[in-house]
């Protein structure tokens, strides 16, 4: 479970999700994100949509730097920290998503079964440093 210390660094995360389709969520971290970086503040923004929208958004689908969420779901089910790629736009880094997260519910929930709640929390302890 993250304690006090580990959540307050986790304070200025924006999560833009919802399980319908089609409603925006791809367009609307590629924005943000691309705007708050312009604006000189660091960003990652991380994509755990196994279609990859926002590769075709940000321009690096058809790139070596897109691991089709390879690299993603080894550190999320691992709770070793996210490797991004650097530099996608000025300011703005990214982990890519893809094919390989199709499985990372899956993984998530059996760990929850035997490990318990703490373990839905993956993506979280990936972030930190």
């Amino acid at each position: 479970m993250l304690t006090g210390p580990e959540r307050s660094r986790l304070s200025r995360v924006i999560a833009v999700a919802t399980g319908k389709g089609g409603v925006g969520k791809t367009s609307i971290t590629a924005n943000v994100s691309g705007l708050l970086a312009a604006s000189g503040l660091k960003v990652l923004a991380i994509d755990l949509d196994s279609q990859s929208n926002l590769g075709e958004d940000l321009g690096y689908t058809a790139t070596d730097r897109a691991d089709h969420g390879e690299a993603a779901f080894h550190a999320i089910s691992s709770g070793k920290p996210l490797q991004p790629i650097t530099d996608v736009r000025p300011g703005l880094d990214v982990v890519p998503a893809g094919e390989y997260l199709e499985d990372l519910a899956v993984t998530l929930e059996s760990r929850r079964a035997r490990k318990g709640t703490e373990a839905l929390e993956a993506l979280a302890v990936s972030l930190l440093p």
